[in-house]
């Protein structure tokens, strides 16, 4: 098998505050490194002269890119530069992908598409192509996306169950300590994954009723002091889907870290549900040191979660949420406004118990219709809105949704209010002048100053 050389990237126009390691792309680049592949990962490119640089001099054979549905054009536009200054097969995947991918190919013009968990099919897609063999292997390739005769075809994806065979993410082609994380307490931050899927039902995720899979503990462990010895990590922000899915992992993972004796900041920025939030937990994250937790509420109206198929139970927010933070772990809430049919009363109702709360912080987003996701076939069978071809504006602040009673200008309107009211409230302003009495925020500005910009000069 001849070797490849493969570029894995992030799209041109990545935002400096999205180049935090990227998981997927670990995994993959790790496993065509054991394929015998030689692979460069790039997850920010400050220019397009910059990229074209490192097409001439590279010269790659693949080039594999992650679509999210917020970046598609800077997508084609990056295809565009790779069609202009390499004669590299090109290859997309990632969360859009997966959320269309009988329609993807029809307007991001790359080569083939892999969808879901493409950690070992794309080895093979490597292979393949080095050897020549796609068109035989193609059609038993799982999750591969490819023309035929015109027509665009899609395999079935896989899931991949035993998580401990893969290998741990490239993590000496990302290094925690050149790469910046937009939260943290203690740098070099690192982010990894223990789980894999969801369980929940939620409508507008793109994540939901996906087999969930766990990490063995032990495996997390080793990950974990892998990325302290060899990187002098000192935060792990785990940034699995829910985090708290079944509370005997967690507490079997912390007894694990307290066991090992390692000292380090933990958080889970990407979220977590308050089923499985007690003492017996909130008392174990506290004394592994973790100290962030997001946890999605998304709507304070009991009709609204019912219609998207949220699980959750508004009489115990207030309780999970002010047990987490006696044990001093900061509580960040995500919301959502503007669901199908929502009224301006419902949003209100949203907005009122943010402020309620005891939380640290509070994200509010737009509601955005996500491929891939059971509210937005059902948007679109429904002819509420056509299916998206072009994704431009299409993120969770300035999205035009014309869903709820609100119009687009009123509901991002209403949205900078609650962030406004959230921000100026008393227990807010109070939760600020901690953090600042404390020497927690001065520290970590420091630290993000010094990592992200002094150490460079230094080195």
């Amino acid at each position: 098998m001849r070797e490849m050389k493969i570029i894995l990237m992030k799209p041109l126009y990545t935002s400096r505050e999205a180049e935090f390691c990227d998981i997927g792309l670990g995994y993959l680049a790790s496993g065509l490194m054991r394929g015998g592949h030689d692979v460069k990962l790039f997850l920010r490119f400050r220019s397009e002269d910059e990229f074209r640089a490192v097409l001439a001099a590279e010269k790659p054979d693949m080039v594999g890119i992650k679509v999210l549905t917020v970046n598609v054009g800077a997508v084609a536009k990056t295809i565009k530069i790779v069609r202009e200054n390499s004669k590299a097969v090109i290859v997309i995947g990632g969360p859009h992908v997966s959320g269309d991918p009988s329609g993807v190919l029809e307007y991001v013009p790359a080569d083939y598409a892999m969808s879901s968990e493409a950690d070992l099919a794309f080895v093979e897609l490597a292979r393949l192509l080095s050897a020549g063999a796609l068109t035989d292997g193609r059609k038993s390739l799982p999750g591969l996306i490819y023309r035929e005769a015109g027509v665009i075809r899609a395999n079935p994806p896989e899931v991949i169950n035993d998580l401990d065979a893969l290998p741990f993410p490239a993590w000496e082609l990302m290094p925690p300590g050149s790469l910046p994380s937009l939260v943290f307490k203690r740098f070099p931050a690192a982010g990894i994954i223990a789980t894999r899927g969801c369980s929940n039902r939620c409508s507008f995720c793109a994540e939901s009723c996906k087999k969930l899979r766990f990490r063995g503990v032990e495996s997390v462990i080793a990950e974990i002091k892998y990325l302290v010895s060899r990187f002098n990590v000192r935060e792990i922000q785990f940034l699995d889907s829910n985090f708290t899915a079944k509370k005997e992992y967690i507490v079997a993972l912390c007894r694990a870290i307290l066991d090992s004796g390692l000292s380090l900041a933990f958080c889970a920025p990407n979220g977590g549900r308050l089923e499985h939030i007690d003492e017996e937990v909130c008392g174990l994250l506290e004394r592994i040191g973790f100290y962030r937790i997001n946890i999605g509420i998304e709507s304070g109206d009991p009709a609204i979660l019912r219609a998207v198929r949220k699980d959750l139970d508004l009489s115990l927010v207030d309780e999970k949420v002010r047990l987490l933070r006696r044990h001093g772990i900061q509580t960040v809430g995500n919301f959502m406004l503007g669901f199908p049919g929502e009224t301006r009363l419902q949003m209100r109702k949203t907005l009122d118990l943010a402020l309620s709360l005891d939380l640290t912080a509070a994200n509010f987003s737009i509601y955005a219709p996500m491929p891939g996701t059971k509210l937005y076939d059902d948007l679109v069978s429904g002819e509420k809105i056509p299916r998206g071809r072009d994704f431009q504006n299409y993120n969770f602040v300035s999205y035009e949704n014309s869903l709820s009673e609100m119009s687009p200008g009123e509901l991002r309107k209403f949205r900078n209010y609650c962030v406004t009211a959230f921000i100026l409230r008393w227990r807010t302003l109070k939760t600020i002048a901690e953090l600042i009495k404390s020497g927690i925020a001065w520290n970590s500005l420091v630290q993000r100053i010094y990592w992200m910009y002094i150490s460079k000069l230094i080195r």
